[in-house]
């Protein structure tokens, strides 16, 4: 008997969905895709972190160590191998024996590079050598204030910036003149601002002097702190920190804006009067360019440290447009000139890095020993004569020497500063890092006697060498 096959199964009907349904899966599904957004999410985060740990540990890694070593893996090689040549004993791995008295225990923390009683020497050598050349120029400006300065006035009085952009025209037109010349054209006034500043300068000689002799030794000291003190960040082990940049001819360490700030309250009127006398010395330079026979005298009116002709540019217009409004102010004001714009912050660094060296002194700001040495009396009669003319005769202006302020040049290294709050040394006035020398200038009878004793100069050494000699 045939089999009756089994019945095809059959499909049972689905059953229709409801909105419930629906709206369940829709939430299904969207939970899923959340649970898979919020693992994606933790994911990135966990990169993200991952990430900057190791970046935060690879920052660790490359800081680097504590070092003495004069190669050139160290970022302090140059301002260490040179105190080497000036001789001040380097050690072969950091001292951190130290006293936790000098330095404010940044030595005994990092340890130092230079052997103690060896760095002491070459800073009072080097505050000596300062104070000598402080000490000469305070003498000269005896002479200038009895026999220049009323000359100077009268000069500079009846000159008009018209006249001295047709001088310094005349002398770039001369090959030979602009090379002897270059600094003048940076010195000189070139604005209204610089002229009528330069003016009030020479026209109140004699309060100028006044204000030098009671502030000129409060700025010496505080320069005397921070060059000293300075020698801190320079001779630690970890140098490299407060270290900006390094050549064979220049290393800059970043100082904090405080220090800096400090510095130029006690500074700023001593190094404009220092600055426009300097001017004014090289202005008479250009006025007695007219008719001078030729001369075989050298250029003795120098700075150790150079500045550029753009930094000397700079400084014109920062000491013509700011000052203090009244005594006791420790913050300038500056009225900058219509075309420009400046901050007090910013022409407050830039004084500090342009124009002072820790291992150099800046003739510009701290005066320069022979600043007169070349002007005669008679010089200063022919100049008032012709304070105001125009230079016509082409053919005389070509005989004149070149007696203008110029920087030394050698293997001396320029050790500078940049101001930044970043990995910055601080405290560069303090009294109490233990490195600060005796020597000090006193500028109390400045002007007072021609050629007489003022600046005189005073130091342990000094003192104890005069005692031996009354017996």
């Amino acid at each position: 008997k045939p089999q009756t096959p089994n019945p095809k199964p059959q499909t049972p009907n689905p059953k229709p969905q409801t909105y419930l349904d629906l709206e369940i899966n829709f939430i299904d599904a969207l939970f899923y895709n959340l649970k898979m957004s919020k693992t994606l999410i933790s994911f990135v985060v966990f990169t993200a972190i991952l990430c900057l740990s190791f970046d935060a540990v690879s920052a660790v890694d490359v800081a680097p160590a504590p070092t003495c070593s004069l190669a050139s893996t160290n970022a302090n090689q140059y301002a260490l191998n040179w105190l080497k040549r000036k001789g001040v004993t380097i050690l072969d791995a950091p001292d951190v024996t130290v006293s936790k008295d000098i330095c404010g225990g940044l030595w005994t923390e990092k340890g130092t590079c230079c052997q103690v009683a060896s760095i002491k020497d070459f800073i009072t050598k080097s505050n000596d050598k300062i104070a000598a050349k402080w000490g000469k120029y305070i003498s000269r400006i005896a002479r200038i204030k009895s026999k220049l300065s009323k000359a100077f006035s009268k000069i500079i009085k009846g000159v008009k910036i018209d006249s001295i952009k047709s001088r310094v025209s005349l002398m770039k037109a001369d090959r030979k003149m602009d090379n002897s010349f270059s600094k003048v054209y940076s010195a000189v006034p070139e604005t209204t601002e610089q002229l009528e500043s330069l003016k009030a300068t020479m026209e109140n000689f004699d309060a100028k002097v006044a204000e030098f002799k009671t502030k000129g030794s409060v700025c010496f000291d505080a320069m005397k702190a921070l060059r000293a003190n300075m020698m801190c960040a320079v001779c630690s082990a970890n140098a490299a920190q407060y270290t900006a940049t390094q050549s064979e001819t220049d290393a800059k360490f970043k100082i904090d804006t405080e220090s800096c700030s400090a510095l130029v309250a006690k500074c700023f009127p001593v190094w404009k009067f220092n600055f426009d006398l300097s001017t004014m010395t090289q202005f008479f330079t250009a006025i007695r360019a007219k008719g001078r026979s030729e001369k075989s005298v050298c250029s003795r009116y120098k700075s150790e440290k150079e500045v550029s002709t753009t930094d000397l540019e700079t400084a014109k217009d920062d000491f013509a447009n700011c000052k203090f409004e009244k005594e006791g102010d420790t913050k300038l004001t500056c009225t900058p000139a219509k075309t420009k714009t400046v901050t007090v912050e910013a022409v407050t660094a830039r004084l500090c890095s342009k124009m002072v060296s820790i291992t150099q002194e800046n003739g510009y700001v701290e005066g320069d020993e022979s600043i007169d040495a070349d002007i005669d009396d008679k010089d200063v009669d022919e100049a008032d004569k012709t304070a105001d003319e125009t230079i016509k005769d082409d053919d005389r202006s070509g005989r004149v020497t070149s007696r203008l302020l110029q920087g030394q040049t050698g293997s001396e290294v320029n050790i500078g500063l940049e101001v930044t709050d970043t990995s910055a040394y601080k405290n560069l006035l303090s009294a109490t890092t233990g490195l600060i020398p005796s020597g000090t200038v006193d500028t109390s009878s400045t002007g007072d006697a021609p050629q007489g004793g003022s600046g005189k100069i005073f130091s342990v050494i000094s003192i104890f060498l005069a005692i031996l000699a009354a017996f």
